[in-house]
C-alpha cells in the first residue's frame, strides 16, 4: 500500500515538472512599495504561477540592486504587476516606467 502512494506521488511530481518544462518564462514588471520608496522591478516568471509569485513578494528581501548601497531592499507591498510588454494601469507606475525607459 505504501509503495502505491509513493509511486502516485512520484508520478504527480513528474507530471507537474513536465508541465513547467513546456511552459516558457515571461518577463513581468512590478510596481512595488519598498522600504526605500516606490520601485519598478523586473521579474521572470512562469505565467501559470505569476499570481503566486506576486503574493509571495511582500516581506521579501531583494538582492542589492545598487539603489542605495548598504541598505537592504525589502518589499512592503505589490502595487501592480503586468507583463513586460504591457502598460501599467496606475498613472503613477506609468510615469516611473516612462522615466526608466528614458534613462535606459
Amino acid at each position: 500500500m505504501n509503495s502505491k502512494i509513493i509511486i502516485a506521488v512520484l508520478v504527480m511530481m513528474l507530471c507537474s515538472s513536465a508541465t513547467l518544462a513546456q511552459e516558457s518564462r515571461e518577463e513581468y514588471k512590478c510596481h512595488l512599495m519598498t522600504n526605500q520608496g516606490d520601485r519598478l522591478l523586473r521579474f521572470s516568471w512562469f505565467p501559470s504561477r505569476a499570481d503566486k509569485y506576486m503574493a509571495q513578494l511582500p516581506g521579501t528581501k531583494l538582492a542589492d540592486l545598487g539603489f542605495y548601497s548598504g541598505i537592504p531592499l525589502y518589499v512592503k507591498d505589490v502595487l501592480e504587476c503586468v507583463r513586460f510588454s504591457e502598460r501599467f494601469n496606475s498613472s503613477q507606475a506609468r510615469v516611473i516606467d516612462e522615466e526608466m525607459v528614458g534613462q535606459g
